[in-house]
């Protein structure tokens, strides 16, 4: 084993958390929560409950008349979630596409019925261009049969269902999503065996990520300790510590007064928190644009928009200067659809040579030995634009070196379960969990001589 490297940025996606949280026996993957939301009524009534109780305590009951219906919150989910599984762009199974239309039909819903087309030019803006035809239609033609109050909150409800979806999934921690905090945490310490300093950004709502680096070592998220707010000089200079950031919010954060996140490990506390902020504040959180609301739980297709503001402004700052920084950028279980992060790691590789990737996938046994390429091999591939080049010898093109790669690569991932695809590639593809409980970054890299 050679010296320590000096830096490694972690990048966990959907795929680092599917194996320890389940509902019902059931993985927690996109496909399920997009179930969940299109089909449980129930767990939306819940959610609708919790707002409706706590404007009640806070607001006078005549404001009841002027609160979004859940009927009417349930027949615009239950048209969209219609449309979407015959739209041949959007894809049925993606909540984030939901949760993005509605968002953009609740906007155009609360300016109707605030009345404040003065404010807009043209109150058609919030969909033309932002949402395909059939969908406009669809809102347009609800909005002439529904209650228009009310729904600045249902973006801030949909994000909740997803979040109460995530704690009953969470909330068995001394089971399988136990296991997952214990292989996250043992992964941690590994690589800090082999990297001096590594730096975790996560993708995801759940708590492993928070929960593994609580059990040390120091890892920084900047938020402080007494008054739970979050400070972003804690977290870009965090001195010898390391950082955490929840590039997507987290179950974690609640709302303060004044919409201020704060980080809180209690996580059914956190959403309280969270609805009361919302049932409280009454704000347009549904705007011109048609963005998400200002929330903790980021979502939908407008992910650019949250960036404008701490602690993810913070975050996104933070991550392109490690990724530029590190000796090695780890990607474990990332579908690398977020086309805010690709742009950062696809220019970071324009500027500096020096990260090595390892990507790490799920493939199964019999699509390993039979040489068939991972799913998301070209994402991958598109994203580092690290092509191989120079690996046949003779007058040939960069077509014949890639074929000759890709033998050689599917020939090792056969043997080994993982390869060399790029120059700096590697590609590990026997799962997240089996990478948590066993995989050296350092040896792997060292086997393909890249350390």
């Amino acid at each position: 084993m050679t010296t320590r490297g000096k830096k490694a940025t972690v990048l966990l996606g959907a795929g680092a958390s599917v194996p320890y949280l389940k509902l019902n026996g059931e993985s927690i993957t996109t496909n399920l929560i997009t179930q969940e939301l299109t089909s449980n009524w129930d767990r939306w009534l819940a959610v609708w409950n919790q707002f409706e109780d706590t404007r009640q305590k806070m607001h006078d009951a005549d404001s009841r008349c002027d609160y979004l219906g859940f009927n009417d919150l349930k027949s615009l989910v239950t048209r969209y979630a219609d449309l979407l599984r015959d739209d041949i762009i959007f894809k049925p199974g993606n909540f984030e596409q939901l949760v993005h239309l509605l968002d953009k039909a609740s906007s155009y819903l609360w300016y109707l019925g605030a009345n404040r087309e003065s404010e807009v030019k043209d109150i058609d803006s919030l969909l033309i261009g932002t949402v395909p035809g059939s969908f406009e239609r669809a809102v347009k033609s609800f909005a002439r049969e529904t209650n228009l109050h009310g729904w600045n909150l249902a973006p801030w409800i949909a994000r909740e269902v997803i979040a109460s979806i995530i704690l009953d999934a969470w909330k068995d921690a001394s089971g399988i999503a136990g296991v997952g905090v214990n292989d996250h945490s043992e992964f941690l310490k590994r690589m800090h065996s082999e990297f001096e300093s590594v730096n975790v950004y996560s993708l995801n709502y759940d708590p492993l990520a928070a929960e593994a680096a609580k059990m040390g070592p120091d890892y920084k998220t900047g938020f402080l300790g007494r008054s739970g707010k979050f400070e972003p000089s804690q977290f870009l200079m965090t001195g010898t510590a390391c950082r955490i950031a929840f590039m997507h919010g987290h179950l974690g954060f609640g709302m303060k007064a004044g919409g201020n996140l704060v980080l809180d490990y209690d996580y059914r506390n956190a959403q309280e928190s969270r609805i009361r902020w919302g049932a409280l504040e009454n704000e347009v959180v549904a705007t011109f644009k048609g963005t998400s609301p200002k929330h903790a739980i980021i979502t939908g297709l407008d992910k650019f928009d949250v960036f404008t503001r701490n602690p993810f402004a913070a975050y996104i700052h933070c991550f392109s200067q490690d990724v530029l920084d590190s000796d090695c950028v780890v990607i474990v279980g990332a579908s690398m659809g977020d086309k805010h992060l690709n742009v950062f790691i696809h220019n970071v590789l324009r500027f500096s040579p020096k990260p090595r990737y390892v990507f790490v996938t799920w493939l199964d046994a019999e699509s390993r030995s039979k040489g068939i390429l991972p799913e998301k091999l070209l994402d991958f591939a598109s994203i580092t634009q690290d092509w191989v080049t120079a690996r046949v010898s003779g007058n040939h093109g960069p077509g014949d070196a890639f074929t000759a790669n890709t033998a050689r690569f599917t020939e090792s991932v056969a043997k080994k379960g993982y390869g060399q695809f790029q120059n700096r590639s590697i590609i590990y593809c026997l799962g997240s969990d089996d990478f948590f409980r066993t995989g050296s970054v350092k040896s792997i890299l060292e086997e393909f001589n890249l350390a």
